[in-house]
């Protein structure tokens, strides 16, 4: 609550108690983890989500957040790749909302190896990667993939396809940021407004 209130701090300093009491929890882990992330305290960060995995390293999100952050703190591509890889190495791995995944597809991207994360999208059975803060249709990743591609058509007929998806996901729930967001980007790689 006090992460969404913007208490950081305060946030930082509960979590803190909650290890203190339960320092092997790869949750109070994880989320100390995000909090330290959110406060810069990188190096901190990384050492939570470490343990984080290495106390249960079937919690997938841990491993995503923690590959992002190598890339997003001190821009180290590779480091995030080997850790995502050493992520979906790991047998019985939960990634229900998909985090590993779409952090894998990101650090194709940022890796510029194309087919790499368009591979990525094809071993992926869901619909879109899906969380309380972002829908990330499939059609409208491998259309991204496409377009740095230059496979223009393809992009073409995979952004029409997430266009046409999410309007019917918007006429349903008009007031889900997540589904409007993602028209706007399929639109825009259309050329809509």
């Amino acid at each position: 609550m006090l992460r969404r209130q913007g208490r950081w701090e305060e946030a930082a300093d509960q979590l803190l108690k909650w290890l203190e009491i339960d320092p092997r929890n790869p949750l109070a882990l994880y989320q100390y983890g995000v909090t330290c992330q959110f406060l810069r305290r990188y190096p901190e960060a990384v050492r939570a989500l470490g343990l984080s995995t290495s106390l249960n390293p079937q919690f997938g999100t841990p491993w995503a957040v923690r590959g992002l952050l190598y890339a997003r703190w001190r821009g180290d591509v590779e480091k995030a790749y080997s850790v995502l890889s050493e992520a979906r190495e790991v047998a019985g791995l939960q990634d229900g909302t998909g985090e590993v995944g779409i952090a894998s597809f990101q650090i194709g991207l940022m890796r510029k190896d194309f087919r790499a994360a368009l591979r990525q999208l094809d071993g992926e059975k869901r619909e879109a990667f899906s969380n309380q803060n972002s829908f990330f249709p499939i059609d409208l990743l491998r259309g991204q993939a496409h377009a740095l591609l230059g496979e223009h058509d393809l992009a073409r007929r995979s952004f029409e396809a997430a266009r046409r998806r999410l309007e019917e996901l918007v006429a349903k729930d008009p007031e889900d940021s997540r589904y409007q967001s993602s028209l706007g980007i399929a639109c825009a790689a259309l050329g809509l407004r």
